[in-house]
């Protein structure tokens, strides 16, 4: 049985995982902490195999508790579960020694399914985050050809002026459906904002002129 400590300062978000895996086979929730001191603490007394830790905590959190987790027990799995999809944070994460980056958006059977696989000494990631580590890879700046075909769809209709409800209702689908989209397309292509997204539209030819910033 894998032993957990959640670290998260949301109670909802500790309570929740402890009763999605409260009858789960392999993963048993030991202990949780809502700050990054107190889980610290709780590794001293408690056994624990994998540590589930938010990256956004006041006081020690993010890739310092990630670090000092990996300094004093080197034999600890570390899992985050954060809502952050950005490419910079979880390469920090993972390069400061995290074995899983996840996310809040995850369905129960996927999560627990990922905790497992990092339990057992896998390296998991996010499919949103490990698709843009590998665009990344591939390229030093992704082009709009790597997106999905809706997904380049719904960015050459933002690069027209369209808003997400026009496009919802040209496309056929639902408003929440096409934000994801947009969410996804810009995560991907490192898009800071929705200027960013028209002036890439302007210099491949999708749009006539780049707006003011």
């Amino acid at each position: 049985m894998t032993r957990l400590l959640i670290v998260d300062d949301h109670v909802l978000v500790r309570e929740g995982l402890r009763r999605l895996l409260e009858h789960h086979p392999t993963l048993s929730v030991v202990a949780d902490a809502a700050d990054g001191n107190a889980a610290l603490a709780l590794l001293r007394t408690t056994g624990v195999d994998l540590v589930v830790v938010d990256m956004a905590m006041p006081g020690l959190s993010d890739v310092n508790l990630i670090t000092r987790i990996r300094a004093y027990h080197p034999g600890v799995r570390i899992a985050v579960l954060t809502l952050n999809h950005r490419l910079a944070m979880a390469q920090r994460a993972l390069n400061a020694g995290a074995d899983g980056y996840l996310t809040k958006d995850m369905g129960a059977e996927e999560l627990t399914a990922s905790l497992v696989r990092v339990a057992s000494g896998e390296r998991v990631i996010s499919h949103l985050v490990a698709e843009a580590l590998a665009l990344q890879a591939l390229s030093p700046k992704a082009t709009h050809e790597a997106l999905s075909a809706r997904e380049q769809e719904v960015l050459e209709l933002l690069a027209t002026g369209e808003s997400v409800g026009a496009i919802a209702t040209r496309l056929g689908i639902s408003h929440k459906t096409v934000s994801s989209h947009k969410a996804n397309l810009m995560f991907k292509m490192g898009f800071h904002s929705v200027a960013d997204l028209v002036c890439y539209a302007l210099e491949r030819g999708l749009r006539d002129t780049c707006p003011s910033v």
